[in-house]
């Protein structure tokens, strides 16, 4: 998430969410339960009543995506820092953005909840995408994943 604060867009290639999703599904059940344990030790057991069962569910269920997102995102973050170069990725449109974050951006498909879209797009050239389309992400990073900067169309 810091690299958003930061105004640079990460987005992890397709191909290394899919071949992490077991690792990072593994990882975040494995903080979830980790968590699960620490409220059961820490006092008085899992909590009672509807609205802490249903708060402590809330906890669990952000903690497994912080584990699984940790895993999946930051191994690429850091890999793209470290040996980092101009790089090309291939991604499909799943949908024009057009909110209040991102004038002009796509959200683009097989990828995490908050690194799936790319913004900063030329109004001329966002009004020629539409879902479907195949586009190239150039950016800073590895095949792993990219700081992007840009965007074209596939041929």
């Amino acid at each position: 998430m810091l690299t958003g604060i930061f105004g640079y867009q990460f987005l992890p290639s397709s191909s290394w969410v899919s071949s992490t999703s077991l690792l990072g599904h593994g990882v975040g059940l494995a903080c979830a339960g980790t968590s699960l344990w620490v409220i059961r030790r820490g006092g008085n057991g899992l909590p009672s009543g509807a609205a802490k069962v249903c708060a402590a569910f809330t906890f669990l269920l952000i903690i497994y995506f912080m584990g699984r997102t940790a895993i999946v995102i930051s191994l690429a973050v850091i890999l793209a820092l470290v040996a980092g170069r101009n790089v090309e990725l291939p991604f499909t449109i799943s949908e024009r953005a057009s909110e209040k974050g991102c004038k002009s951006g796509v959200y683009v498909e097989n990828l995490p909840f908050m690194f799936d879209s790319f913004c900063r797009i030329s109004k001329v050239q966002w009004n020629t995408l539409s879902a479907g389309d195949h586009v190239i992400i150039e950016g800073y990073g590895t095949s792993l994943g990219i700081f992007a900067s840009s965007l074209r169309k596939s041929d």
